[in-house]
């Protein structure tokens, strides 16, 4: 059985892989499995990037802003609470380099998500 951790980094992993699908649902399912528990703040901001490439991919090009804009939003509100886990500074200026690209899907092109664990 994954511990909570663990099932976010494989988020991340498939995230990193550009299987941003996969990505989204281990971190949904992790949402919805914690939805009684403060400790789910962390994964809002994941799942909104990976629906805002759905939604590109979908050619709803405001959507999918909105939500690639709104994540980047949530990271800064909450980015003192991440860096046990990823290189927050990292992602936000990949995320604040990626929102200056006129195509939409290629924002995504060269994010990587960088992780503090030890392995």
């Amino acid at each position: 059985v994954l511990n909570e951790t663990d099932e976010f980094y494989l988020g991340v992993d498939a995230f990193n892989q550009q299987d941003y699908k996969k990505a989204h649902h281990i971190w949904e399912q992790s949402w919805k499995r914690l939805r009684n528990s403060e400790n789910r703040f962390y994964l809002k901001p994941f799942i909104m990037l990976t629906v805002s490439y759905q939604n590109y991919l979908h050619d709803k090009k405001t959507g999918g802003d909105y939500l690639f804009k709104k994540a980047l939003d949530r990271l800064l509100e909450i980015e003192s609470r991440l860096g046990n886990l990823i290189d927050i500074n990292s992602l936000i200026l990949q995320i604040k380099d990626a929102l200056v690209m006129e195509s939409s899907t290629r924002r995504f092109n060269g994010i990587q998500v960088k992780t503090m664990r030890i392995s």
